[in-house]
């Protein structure tokens, strides 16, 4: 391995996860969250791969990635799911991008900036039913502001708190009080061409309880299951690797790395492995994690460092600079899985992928 470090990203397993979920949809249409930069994977690589599967929305957080997937050639619907400041208003619907709107003073910013440039946006209109985050308090407090100047009420959408846990009864609260106030507001006169609730977990956990006919799928797309009990045989997207950039003795009662944190207990071989936090490895994982070399687990042991990062390889005695080891994902002689990782640094598979970095490079396949 010449490289340092490279997210090796299947596209092959992409397009398998996407039929598997175009299956489990029932119908409903699919929405690729590609945000984050595909949640590390690369937007413009993931997004095109899966406009050639036939994916019928795209969707991003912020103005700067909806504008880079239209550089970058796609032309799929794209949404995006945080505030658009009114100022790049008039840019996304020259863009054909679509906006979501996040409560009453954003659609009045929105709906001023569309009168004073002349233009119209296409936009979804989010209600909060309990995660308290972005979207209006109900359906009273939507209606008095749908059909403002400049706006398209295009689509109505909410975000599921829990729907990870499967028969969480919140959940079921929630897509309750979706329900009931697209209702009160097609009564209104008001109905909107697309509506969405489900996110990865509410399509595999609730999507007989899921009124939408549109549903946002992000983790599962790459590979995981944000919860269990899906049982959908996803494949990891991505494998993160790096390579040995030395193996030296380590003898019975020295020490590694910062802070002195691990003692060798015997004579051990240590190889020094080129990735860090820096490269969004998680410090967490001192002492706690592993890596996949020549087929064997072996423990991180010491400190990650910012670049750098110790295990030890006694177990493989032919252990060398510039042998290539896996960090999470898939080899042909075996498999780290992410969960893994994630419970070990106490934290989720989201954050890590994400972790990896812009410094890291790609390779795509397939």
């Amino acid at each position: 391995m010449q490289e340092r470090i490279i997210a090796a990203i299947d596209l092959q397993a992409l397009a398998r996860n996407y039929r598997i979920l175009r299956k489990a949809a029932r119908g409903a249409r699919l929405m690729a969250v590609v945000k984050a930069d595909a949640y590390g994977h690369g937007a413009a690589a993931v997004s095109a791969k899966l406009e050639e599967m036939g994916i019928d929305w795209l969707a991003v957080r912020t103005a700067d990635e909806a504008a880079a997937l239209r550089g970058a050639g796609l032309t799929r619907p794209v949404l995006i799911l945080g505030r658009t400041p009114p100022e790049r208003a008039a840019e996304m619907a020259a863009l054909n991008v679509t906006l979501t709107v996040t409560g009453p003073e954003h659609a009045a910013e929105l709906s001023d900036a569309a009168e004073r440039g002349g233009f119209r946006a296409r936009a979804h209109f989010k209600l909060d039913t309990g995660m308290s985050r972005l979207g209006f308090a109900g359906a009273d407090e939507l209606a008095a502001w749908l059909g403002r100047p400049g706006l398209i009420a295009e689509g109505l959408y909410t975000h599921l708190a829990v729907s990870d846990e499967p028969e969480d009864a919140f959940t079921r609260v929630q897509l309750e009080r979706f329900t009931a106030a697209r209702e009160k507001l097609a009564r209104l006169g008001h109905i909107f061409q697309f509506t969405h609730c489900a996110n990865s977990g509410g399509m595999i956990h609730f999507r007989e309880a899921d009124p939408s006919d549109l549903i946002r799928t992000g983790l599962a797309l790459y590979g995981y299951e944000p919860g269990p009990g899906g049982g959908l045989d996803l494949r990891p997207v991505m494998s993160l690797w790096t390579s040995v950039a030395m193996v030296r003795t380590v003898r019975a009662g020295e020490t590694v790395s910062y802070g002195r944190r691990w003692t060798a207990g015997r004579d051990t071989r240590v190889a020094v492995l080129q990735c860090g936090y820096a490269d969004g490895y998680p410090r967490a994982l001192s002492n706690k994690g592993e890596i996949l070399l020549r087929g064997k687990r072996c423990p991180v042991v010491g400190t990650v460092c910012m670049d750098l990062m110790m295990a030890d390889v006694t177990q493989v005695p032919g252990a060398a600079a510039g042998d290539p080891a896996l960090l999470f994902g898939e080899s042909g002689d075996g498999a780290l899985p992410l969960y893994e990782l994630a419970e070990k640094a106490g934290t989720i598979p989201y954050e890590l992928l994400c972790a990896v970095n812009a410094r890291i490079p790609r390779t795509i396949q397939g």
